[in-house]
């Protein structure tokens, strides 16, 4: 019976920690899901189809995925995937709302624009603005601090209301953009 009960206490532990989330943001990440990721690992992540978008490098590929309660908009394209891969479906862009995912320096949702700069001053490449409303002019209540990462070619975006992250997004950074 002790042999038993220990075998249980062991398994369950080991359970517990094979299904910890992963609540990571990087400029690649949100949580398992990566910019570049193919469809197919992308679906099995997700347990649900996603969207396809039907053109190349279309952008109307988006799914709002629930991982482990918390939601992640998950946006698939086709276009060129790398040198091996060639052309496929694949992840292009994720954003979060969450307060649940941060980055290694503790930033996420609900961070301030002073915590935002005092992280990430001296990263090699920001950029501040006013996002695009899709008619030609900006949102003015909105700012958009992105870092990017040159070698990976993608972007970490934390967009800003009063101050204070309320959405993250990671996306990737196209050549010639």
């Amino acid at each position: 019976m002790k042999k038993l009960l220990s075998l249980l206490l062991v398994l369950s532990a080991f359970t517990s920690f094979a299904q910890q989330a992963n609540w990571d943001v990087s400029t690649l990440r949100i949580g398992p899901f990566k910019v570049r990721m193919k469809e197919a690992e992308a679906i099995e992540l997700a347990r649900k189809p996603l969207k396809v978008p039907t053109e190349s490098n279309e952008y109307n590929g988006l799914t709002v995925v629930k991982y482990n309660n918390e939601l992640i908009e998950v946006t698939l394209t086709q276009g060129y995937i790398d040198e091996e891969s060639q052309e496929g479906v694949f992840i292009a862009e994720i954003a979060t709302k969450s307060t649940k995912f941060k980055t290694k320096s503790g930033i996420g949702v609900g961070s301030t624009r002073d915590e935002l700069w005092a992280t990430y001053k001296d990263f090699s490449h920001i950029e501040i603005l006013k996002p695009y409303d899709g008619n030609g002019g900006r949102v003015d209540t909105d700012r958009h601090f992105t870092i990017y990462d040159d070698e990976a070619g993608s972007s970490l975006t934390f967009v800003l209301r009063n101050n204070k992250v309320v959405e993250i997004k990671v996306g990737m950074v196209y050549e010639g953009c």
